[in-house]
C-alpha cells in the first residue's frame, strides 16, 4: 500500500565552515565558508524516511516549489503533487557547523495559508493509505484546522500517527500518539519514573481517545502504553552523534511497520532500531531497511564437493542479490542418496570450512534430507537462487517465497569433470 504524511515542510540548510581565528570587530570565531547542502525537515523528513524505506508515500505539505529540486532529487517513492505552492518561503532553519562541531542555528519562521491544504485534504480518499502520519512543527500548516484534518481521515482511515508538538489534548481521536517526554511533560507535568510516566500516559489516552501513546525518552528508550498494556524498549547502546531528525525516523518507523503489517509492539522495535541508527549519523539523516534490523536474505543450496571457481562466481553473484547469504549443504548421507556412494570427496565438515571462508557467504547449514524445502521453511528467505538451466517452476522453495533467480554457471566449470579428469590422469 502507501503512506500519507501531512503536516509542516521545513527547508534544513547546512553551512559548513572552518575556522582558526577570532574576529578582531569581537570576540567570535570568524568561519571561512567551505560549502552547503539542503535537505528536507519536519514532515519532508518524515516522508524521506518513508522513501529510503522504499515506502510509497504522499506527502501533503505547503512550500515554495523553487525549493523542491534543492531537497528532494531522484525521487521514485515520494509523490509531490500534494506539496502546494507558497508565497515565498515559510519555515527555514540554517544549522552552522565550523569544524565539525554544530556552533549556532538561525530560523526563519512564517505563518501559512493553510486553506487551499486544507480544501485538497477535505477532498482526498484516505482509505488507500496503510496509515496517516499527521506531522506537526506548529508552523501553520495544520493550525486551527487539525480537528477537522483528523475528524475526516478518521472517516476512512483508522491508523493515525501524530507527532505532537506541545499540547496533547489537541489531537483527539488519533490511533497513536508519539510525544517525547518534554512535550509529554508540558501537557501533564513532571515525571519522576516509568510508573508515573504510564499513569499519566493512560490519563492522555483517556482524554483524548486514542488507542496508544509512544513516548520517547531519548537514550532511555521508548514507552509504548496502551489502556491496559505497556511496554518498554531500552535504547539500543550507540555513540550519540546528532539527535537532529530521530523523532521523524521514529515516525516513519512505525508507518513502515504498519503498512507492511507488523503488529504495534513489533512497529515500536522497528522504531528503537531506526532511533539507535540515526543518531549516529550528521545533520538531518534518514534509514534504510538495513537500520532497521531488517535485511534480504538470499538461500542456496547444493554439494559444494569439490569448491571451484564456477561455485564462487555463482555464489558470489547470489549475495549481490541481498544482505545475508545462506548455504543449505547436502550432508554426506544425502549426498550418497543421490550421486552414489563414491561421493561426497570431501566430507561435510570440510566443505563446511572451505565454504564459510568466502567472505560473501553469511552462514553454512547442513541439511540430512534429499532437498532443502524442510529448511527452506524454517529460515524463510527472502530470494532464492539455482545455478544451471534450471527454470524457476522446477526450483525447490519457489512458491514459498518472494522471488527465485536462475543464475547461469560459468562454462567449463563442474565438480563431475574435474573428478574425471583426475581419474583419468591416474
Amino acid at each position: 500500500m502507501s503512506v500519507a504524511v501531512i503536516g509542516d515542510l521545513i527547508i534544513d540548510e547546512y553551512l559548513y565552515g572552518e575556522s582558526n581565528r577570532l574576529s578582531p570587530e569581537a570576540p567570535v570565531p570568524v568561519i571561512e565558508y567551505t560549502h552547503k547542502k539542503f535537505l528536507p525537515g519536519g514532515a519532508g523528513n518524515v516522508a524521506q524516511n518513508l522513501k529510503k524505506l522504499r515506502v510509497k508515500t504522499d506527502l501533503f505539505a505547503i512550500l515554495d516549489k523553487s525549493w523542491l529540486d534543492e531537497i528532494i532529487v531522484g525521487n521514485t517513492h515520494l509523490n509531490l503533487q500534494n506539496v502546494l505552492p507558497s508565497n515565498g518561503l515559510k519555515s527555514h532553519k540554517t544549522r552552522i557547523y565550523t569544524n565539525g562541531h554544530y556552533y549556532a542555528r538561525i530560523d526563519h519562521d512564517l505563518k501559512y495559508d493553510n486553506q487551499k491544504l486544507f480544501n485538497l485534504i477535505l477532498k482526498t480518499d484516505f482509505s488507500k493509505y496503510s496509515c496517516v502520519i499527521i506531522s506537526d512543527y506548529a508552523k501553520g500548516t495544520l493550525g486551527d484546522k487539525l480537528n477537522h484534518i483528523i475528524y475526516h481521515i478518521k472517516k476512512t482511515n483508522n491508523k493515525i500517527i501524530v507527532d505532537p508538538k506541545n499540547n496533547l489534548s489537541k489531537y483527539s481521536d488519533c490511533w497513536l500518539l508519539k510525544p517525547n517526554l518534554k512535550e509529554f511533560e508540558q501537557t501533564v507535568g513532571k515525571c519522576n519514573n516509568n510508573l508515573d510516566i504510564i499513569e499519566k500516559g493512560r490519563a492522555v489516552l483517556e482524554s483524548v481517545n486514542a488507542e496508544y501513546l509512544l513516548v520517547t525518552l531519548g537514550n532511555k528508550g521508548m514507552i509504548l502504553i496502551s489502556k491496559d498494556k505497556f511496554k518498554f524498549k531500552k535504547a539500543i547502546a550507540k555513540e550519540v552523534f546528532d539527535v537532529t531528525g530521530a523523532g521523524d525516523t521514529v515516525t516513519a518507523s512505525i508507518a513502515y511497520g504498519i503498512d507492511k503489517k507488523y503488529n504495534v509492539s513489533d512497529a515500536v522495535e522497528l522504531a528503537n532500531q531506526g532511533a539507535s541508527a540515526v543518531v549516529t549519523k550528521k545533520g538531518t539523516s534518514s534509514v534504510s531497511q538495513k537500520d532497521l534490523g531488517i535485511i534480504k536474505t538470499v538461500f542456496t543450496n547444493g554439494v559444494f564437493d569439490l569448491l571451484h571457481s564456477g561455485h564462487v562466481d555463482y555464489l558470489k553473484k547470489s549475495k549481490k542479490l541481498g544482505d545475508k547469504l545462506i548455504v543449505g549443504l547436502n550432508s554426506d548421507e544425502s549426498v550418497k542418496r543421490i550421486k552414489g556412494d563414491d561421493r561426497p570427496v570431501v566430507n561435510q565438515e570440510d566443505r563446511k570450512k572451505m565454504l564459510l571462508a568466502l567472505d560473501f557467504v553469511d552462514e553454512v547449514i547442513i541439511f540430512e534430507e534429499n532437498t532443502p524445502l524442510d529448511l527452506i521453511n524454517k529460515i524463510k528467505p527472502d530470494i532464492i537462487t539455482k545455478g544451471g538451466d534450471y527454470k524457476k517452476e522446477n526450483v525447490v522453495g519457489h512458491d514459498i517465497v518472494k522471488k527465485t533467480v536462475i543464475i547461469p554457471l560459468l562454462d567449463g566449470h563442474s565438480t563431475t569433470k574435474i573428478i574425471e579428469k583426475v581419474k583419468n590422469a591416474a
